[in-house]
């Protein structure tokens, strides 16, 4: 018994060991930044939450450019105005991509336009980009729907006969209203039960990305991954929008299309008919 506590804590040594001299390695050519733990890399220093406070403190002791870590992840932080316009201007090429937490690329399986890089999210922005503009953009288009939806906002607000209310939630249901018509081709009323479990599950994606349990589940993905807590919930409310998104679509595909797509999923399903097309 005596023998096997000395060669698991012999292991558990070398492996946190291990850890640290993989980290140290990759350090040589990064800025550099307080030292890192084994596994837990900065999260300790950090209380395990990026607070633009904390990173502040740290630009302190290492400059306006300086590297922390993630569990084993590396985050380059460029802090305070002159760095940031200097990476920007002067090294934007270098800087075109954009770090994608663990947590956002299990949630969106690697997909979409906020996770991805390089050639995928050049194409997708690019179709976006024409898509929106099609769809008003910039133009009276897409002016006379937010009207639409700010007179609405109005009323109801009227509704409450000047008595002191909370008027985020207005405010959140109307902007989802705009998207929702350029998306789907329709709004849904505030009272709406599913329109608002959208909502709130949105919100809570949203909160979640910013919490502790993400940060842990960004240093630790093949752990957190299978343990229970509130980072969980990002799961179950990314397989709820990603059902209703797919009965849209489905719901676009048994309706005739128009001839000038009217919504982003008709200019999507549009592209890729002409896509099939190209290729038969």
């Amino acid at each position: 018994m005596w023998f096997i506590q000395q060669l698991l804590l012999v292991f558990v040594f070398f492996l946190f060991f291990g850890k640290y001299l993989k980290i140290i390695w990759k350090a040589r050519s990064l800025p550099p930044g307080p030292s890192p733990f084994p596994i837990i890399g900065n999260l300790w220093t950090l209380c395990f939450n990026m607070y633009p406070e904390t990173l502040s403190k740290v630009s302190k002791l290492y400059g306006n450019i300086y590297t922390v870590w993630i569990g084993e992840t590396p985050v380059i932080v460029l802090h305070g105005y002159k760095a940031v316009k200097n990476a920007i201007v002067s090294h934007s090429e270098e800087l075109s991509g954009r770090p994608v937490s663990n947590l956002m690329k299990d949630m969106s399986n690697g997909k979409g336009i906020v996770v991805s890089n390089g050639h995928i999210w050049k194409q997708q922005r690019r179709f976006s980009l024409m898509t929106l503009r099609n769809l008003g953009l910039g133009k009276h288009g897409l002016e006379s729907r937010i009207q639409e939806e700010a007179q609405g906002l109005v009323e109801v607000l009227a509704t409450q006969n000047g008595k002191p209310i909370d008027v985020s939630n207005f405010i959140v249901h109307s902007v989802a209203n705009v998207i929702s018509a350029v998306v789907f081709g329709h709004r849904f009323s505030i009272d709406d039960p599913t329109f608002q479990k959208l909502v709130a599950g949105n919100q809570e994606i949203i909160d979640s990305l910013g919490s502790k349990w993400a940060t842990l589940y960004d240093a630790f993905p093949w752990l957190m991954k299978h343990l229970p807590g509130p980072h969980q919930k990002v799961f179950k409310n990314r397989e709820y929008l990603g059902d209703f998104v797919s009965n849209e679509v489905r719901i676009h595909q048994q309706n005739e299309s128009p001839e000038e797509p009217d919504d982003i999923i008709y200019h999507y399903l549009a592209q890729i008919e002409k896509r099939r097309y190209i290729k038969s």
